[in-house]
């Protein structure tokens, strides 16, 4: 019961509108800021909700609590693999923000979309010198497409060794890797 809790409360729904931040490439803080505070305040909230369980039930000498104790800590350990990663996958899209500059590129190809969320993607035209297929992680886990993805990014990084999108509009942060590199 608390690993379905934690693992529905880790699916986000995608942005609906514009996002609260610049996402027209000027800029790139917003948008990291923002996906911090959000995977911060699933990590931090779940992560204190549970060790309060845990800390209540292992004070108080009443048997019949044992089992919310075990409760609390399996829902530490699986807030710990859920949070974690939203944190680092941000962490991630931050330095390749920070070391390479945002260069718009369109149109971007949806190749495929994984039950994980996972996205297969290649940017700019095809043909002759095309991109190669990057497969992509958005941090907060949505699991559907952005709107909008098809007319273009905001893309930092390069090809070969991967980078971050910053989708116009929604403002969503995707990180990338050329298929074939561990993520």
């Amino acid at each position: 019961m608390t690993v379905l809790l934690v693992q529905l409360a880790a699916r986000r729904p995608a942005p609906q509108g514009t996002a609260p931040y610049a996402t027209d490439g000027s800029e790139h803080r917003g948008a990291v800021r923002h996906y911090y505070a959000a995977g911060l305040k699933f990590y931090g909230g779940f992560t204190a909700v549970f060790a309060l369980v845990v800390i209540g039930a292992l004070t108080t000498a009443t048997g019949w609590l044992f089992p919310l104790g075990v409760a609390g800590i399996c829902g530490l350990v699986v807030t710990q693999y859920v949070g974690l990663p939203t944190l680092f996958w941000t962490w991630q899209c931050e330095r390749a923000l920070r070391s390479h500059p945002l260069v718009f590129r369109s149109p971007v190809y949806k190749v495929h979309l994984q039950a994980d969320g996972r996205r297969s993607l290649r940017l700019g035209p095809q043909g002759v010198g095309a991109s190669p297929v990057l497969v992509g992680v958005d941090p907060l886990r949505h699991e559907s497409w952005p709107a909008g993805i098809a007319d273009g990014v905001w893309f930092a990084g390069d090809e070969a060794s991967g980078g971050t999108a910053l989708v116009p509009h929604t403002g969503e942060l995707i990180y990338l890797r050329p298929t074939g590199q561990k993520h």
